[in-house]
């Protein structure tokens, strides 16, 4: 017969995905591996931790690190490594007592602990957010995601942020009765 064009044509949206995340987790196994090589084999391993930091912010999309050694006497939290924040800023946080910390559970606990979720971790309005503003920062990009937002608090300091979140306020949804 006649000559025929077939056109055979594939969505790759999916495997672009895949590969798109696998790239990410590979980079990730990649900087972890870096990263305890780096630590295991230095002489001075803290002389590493704030390069190493601003490596892994990178890779994470992380703004500000906050990283705290119990002292031994177990009173308070001692600013080991920082990144995200001024210096000055630091200085106010490089000793904090056990009761007037944002993480007073490590200091009693001697446990580490990794906080992801603010809001349901502490108060999200300690006295130090006045100064740094942590909680409004994360309250603006939620805003702009519009992304619904529930604090608990007892603060005062929440009415400072009351132009945020009266728009979220759209979003959230009464709770289901039970």
């Amino acid at each position: 017969g006649k000559p025929a064009i077939q056109i055979v044509m594939r969505d790759v949206t999916d495997r672009k995905r895949v590969e798109s995340e696998l790239q990410a987790s590979k980079r990730r196994a990649e900087l972890m591996a870096r990263t305890a090589g780096s630590l295991l084999t230095s002489a001075d391993p803290q002389a590493l931790v704030h390069g190493l930091c601003r490596e892994v912010m990178a890779e994470l999309d992380c703004q500000v690190f906050l990283n705290f050694l119990v002292e031994d006497e177990g009173s308070r939290l001692y600013l080991n490594a920082f990144s995200g924040i001024a210096d000055e800023e630091a200085g106010l946080i490089r000793l904090l007592d056990r009761d007037a910390s944002v993480s007073g559970y490590v200091v009693q606990t001697a446990h580490p602990v990794v906080v992801e979720d603010l809001s349901s971790s502490t108060d999200p309005y300690q006295p130090l957010e006045r100064k740094l503003r942590i909680t409004r920062s994360i309250l603006e990009v939620l805003s702009a995601c519009e992304h619904p937002v529930a604090i608990a608090t007892k603060s005062p300091l929440v009415a400072r942020d009351l132009d945020i979140l009266a728009p979220i306020r759209r979003l959230i949804r009464p709770a289901p009765v039970r």
